[in-house]
């Protein structure tokens, strides 16, 4: 049975005890799973329906938390990192061996979000650890922005969702890449002040 809570501790303990778990994001609620646990990160893609052959994303608690993830950020990727982050932005970069190939299906690249929501900064803090982190619905379904979405569409495949009311953007990240150091829009996102021109 799904259950709603507000409590962060719960969902913590979740976390560190490898299990899948629904977080509150800026843009839209999300199934989230630390990055350590191959078996909660199968279990995403099998909850939401998504090929395993299309990947995930990661989130980490702040903007230098990115260098523990990634092998390089060019300077035009940090210029962005500094300027909009924590936002909703996924940035794509050259990963770190720490990030499996499950994550990325096999990718040499990884996306990489610092989301806006302190809610979700303070459990990524608490856990010190980078989480899996993609859109809590479906593959292919209504994006959810409230607690009660998420239970509608997940309520009979996850046990815990973090109630951080309604998601301020209400739309997905934008997709940055800089593979080979050239910044490449791959999705806009729902967020229209971008700046990614700057």
């Amino acid at each position: 049975m799904c259950v709603i809570t507000k409590n962060k501790s719960i969902i913590i303990r979740e976390l560190q005890e490898g299990h899948v778990v629904v977080v509150p994001t800026d843009t839209v609620y999300g199934l989230a799973a630390l990055i350590s646990s191959e078996e909660a990160i199968r279990n995403i893609f099998t909850i939401k329906r998504r090929p395993i052959t299309q990947p995930l994303s990661i989130s980490v608690k702040d903007i230098k938390a990115i260098n523990d993830v990634v092998q390089h950020i060019p300077p035009s990727a940090q210029e962005m990192i500094n300027r909009d982050l924590p936002g909703p932005w996924t940035i794509i970069l050259e990963k770190k061996q720490i990030i499996s190939d499950l994550i990325t299906s096999g990718s040499r690249y990884v996306g990489v979000r610092v989301p806006n929501n302190a809610i979700l900064l303070d459990i990524l803090s608490s856990i010190a650890v980078p989480i899996v982190l993609t859109s809590a619905n479906i593959h292919g379904s209504k994006d959810c922005v409230t607690a009660k979405e998420v239970e509608r569409q997940l309520g009979n495949a996850i046990e815990y969702i973090l109630d951080g009311g309604e998601c301020s953007i209400g739309s997905p990240s934008a997709i940055i890449s800089f593979i080979n150091d050239k910044k490449e829009i791959i999705r806009p996102g729902g967020f229209n002040n971008t700046n990614t021109n700057n």
